[in-house]
């Protein structure tokens, strides 16, 4: 498979096990693989660019706005909102 780094958008970083091969340069940064603390950091960095929001109910998103919404309508269920 050709990588994706290069012309994906939501690509923020590459982790490899040999940077000094990477079939394409690249101006994101570049983790070794075997450092999870290094990704990890990066990642809890980009907090808002990795947003986690887990499900409550299958239906509504924690934290997003539809959660706070008193008139919004759970997910597949568009249709009955009046």
């Amino acid at each position: 498979k050709p990588a994706q780094y290069p012309s994906d958008p939501f690509v923020i970083a590459v982790a490899t096990d040999s940077r000094s091969v990477l079939p394409a340069p690249t101006g994101l940064p570049v983790f070794d693989l075997d450092d999870a603390d290094a990704i990890a950091q990066f990642i809890l960095g980009q907090s808002l660019r990795c947003l986690h929001a887990p499900l409550t109910d299958k239906r509504t998103i924690v934290g997003s706005a539809a959660a706070n919404d008193a008139s919004a309508v759970p997910a597949g269920r568009a249709s009955e909102k009046g």
